[in-house]
């Protein structure tokens, strides 16, 4: 249909969530929309701490990093990016 528009915008719900300086993270993810995904996580210095998989439509998938420094962590698709994209707030250990 010449004169029909769709716009499509992926993102991960939840978007955020916090979590403490030394608390081992671990993300279940289901995949609904999309076809595929390339996600990654990102330190708070923007280092890749988990590198880049690939994740299909349909099935579950968990990534999980250790949370060593307090700031704010990245979860990034690099297919869909800018708008999916999770961050991860690492408060300081007291």
């Amino acid at each position: 249909q010449p004169m029909a528009w769709q716009v499509s915008s992926y993102m991960f719900e939840p978007s955020a969530l916090t979590v403490f300086q030394g608390d081992r993270v671990k993300i279940a993810m289901f995949v609904i929309n999309g076809n595929k995904h390339r996600d990654r996580i990102e330190d708070p210095d923007g280092k890749v701490i988990v590198p880049e998989q690939e994740h299909n439509r349909g099935k579950l998938y968990e990534i999980s990093f250790m949370a060593d420094r307090a700031g704010i962590y990245t979860l990034l698709c690099e297919e869909h990016k800018p708008s999916m994209r999770a961050l991860i707030t690492v408060l300081p250990k007291i």
